[in-house]
């Protein structure tokens, strides 16, 4: 969860358990639909997990906060620009 928010940050951690959490909790009722069997709650929340995790870790080194803190420089940069 801290690797996906950022691990540098007390921020971080509360935004990577937030999506973590948000995430499983939209995975689980996915999963639970009917015509889903029995092991699909499971099964997909451990493959989109490990996916957004591997995604997380290659190319959002900083996490969700790192790259919210860099637009957000970004965009300040922008506007002080004539």
């Amino acid at each position: 969860m801290a690797a996906i928010g950022g691990l540098g940050t007390l921020s971080g951690g509360v935004v990577g358990s937030a999506v973590v959490m948000l995430l499983v909790h939209l995975l689980s009722r996915v999963a639970t639909m009917s015509g889903m069997p029995d092991t699909a709650p499971a099964i997909l929340s451990y493959a989109v997990y490990a996916a957004v995790l591997i995604l997380a870790v290659l190319f959002l080194p900083t996490g969700l906060v790192g790259l919210a803190a860099s637009a957000h420089a970004r965009l300040a940069h922008d506007r002080e620009q004539p």
